[in-house]
């Protein structure tokens, strides 16, 4: 196993990953074949030893050589799941491996491990999820379908248009607006949508105001349709990323109990630069993927 054919199939298997994420995958990944930490990648391939057990031989290995592990065992592990999709399509070990229950293990314990605060997010986390939903032929899909309408009605000019608008935000985005029938209309919403002044101008800026301005009809909260309806019309119309996605399976994933799109935005922004995600392009956008993905 060389580490030139492994970055060549990164590269060509993840090609949204930046050239300096696939050179740390590539490096952390082969940290166990240039230091003597106790455990080997056959050991892993084969099922006798896991990726927590990887992480427990890296986090001794680190101490006992006086350094702090931090967030590192963490970090080395999720790079090393590349390199066993690697070894697992290249033929290396049976495709029926434990190690495979554990890389969908991450997704269940997700929530545990961060509210544990010991789970370090790496871009490369991040990136792998948004390029997950982008092939998903049913969640990718959609959002292509839906981004070519947003562009073909890009401002609010006329209630048919903004009804479609909500309605294939509300389906595509699961906010539920159609539960609240007795309560408004379609019509109702699309009117109060149409009566916000310079909403365009506001959407285009991130104007985060216009979350709550749109989130409360007739005594309904909205957050989740206001806020998916500013950052869809935000992200395909504008190529911008202003506004994080209200969501409440994002809201689990992170702790978040309350209904305050302030307080949840400021959630979202301290992972964000906990982690040192600040570089992704796109981040807001992205890491709402990466907990709804994760947790869904």
């Amino acid at each position: 196993m060389q580490k030139s054919d492994f970055k060549k199939w990164l590269i060509t298997n993840y090609p949204h990953l930046k050239e300096v994420t696939i050179n740390t995958t590539v490096s952390d990944a082969f940290f166990m074949f240039t230091h003597n930490i106790g455990i080997t990648l056959e050991e892993i391939l084969k099922g006798s030893k896991t990726l927590d057990d990887y992480k427990d031989y890296i986090k001794r290995y680190l101490l006992g050589n006086g350094k702090k592990p931090g967030t590192r065992p963490s970090g080395y592990a999720s790079h090393l799941k590349y390199l066993i999709e690697y070894a697992h399509e290249m033929g290396f070990t049976n495709l029926d491996s434990p190690v495979i229950k554990t890389k969908h293990n991450d997704k269940a314990n997700r929530h545990r491990i961060l509210e544990n605060k010991s789970h370090s997010i790496s871009p490369s986390e991040i990136e792998e999820a948004f390029f997950k939903v982008e092939k998903d032929p049913i969640y990718g899909m959609e959002n292509k379908v839906l981004k070519q309408i947003l562009l073909k009605f890009p401002e609010h000019n006329s209630l048919e248009e903004v009804i479609c608008k909500i309605s294939v935000i509300d389906v595509t985005h699961s906010t539920h607006v159609g539960i609240h029938k007795k309560k408004f209309s379609l019509v109702d919403l699309a009117n109060k949508i149409l009566s916000i002044d310079d909403i365009d101008r506001r959407i285009q800026s991130g104007d985060s105001t216009l979350v709550d301005e749109i989130a409360t009809l007739n005594g309904i909260n909205l957050l989740s349709f206001a806020s998916k309806y500013c950052a869809c019309h935000n992200q395909m119309v504008y190529n911008s990323d202003d506004y994080f996605k209200f969501d409440s399976i994002v809201s689990k994933a992170i702790g978040y109990k309350g209904r305050n799109y302030k307080e949840y935005s400021k959630k979202l922004n301290d992972i964000i630069i906990s982690n040192n995600l600040g570089g992704i392009v796109k981040v807001r956008e992205k890491i709402d993927l990466y907990f709804w993905y994760n947790n869904k």
